[in-house]
């Protein structure tokens, strides 16, 4: 396998796994969701296998963009701007 090919599967990986993050979804759930076993996840979300299959992925980009679309009813506002940057404070 080439440099340039795991280097992309690294990406996809990442980028699969930021998916999962945004619906709520740890490894668990997705592989038991999608039929995959545990190992054989972590792998491609890893870029140690091949990437996830376009089907599962187009599902969960389609599941992310439902999740931006329609965010969750919150009783209070946010205590800080979106935009802005969160940090630490030292106590």
């Amino acid at each position: 396998m080439t440099a340039e090919e795991k280097a992309r599967r690294k990406r996809q990986g990442y980028s699969d796994r930021q998916l999962m993050v945004h619906i709520g979804w740890n490894e668990v759930v997705l592989a038991r969701r999608t039929g995959m076993s545990l190992t054989s996840l972590r792998r491609a979300l890893n870029g140690e296998a091949p990437p996830l299959r376009s089907e599962i992925r187009e599902w969960m980009q389609g599941m992310s963009s439902y999740l931006k679309d329609n965010p969750c009813p919150r009783l209070k506002p946010l205590a800080f701007d979106v935009n802005e940057e969160i940090t630490a404070k030292n106590e």
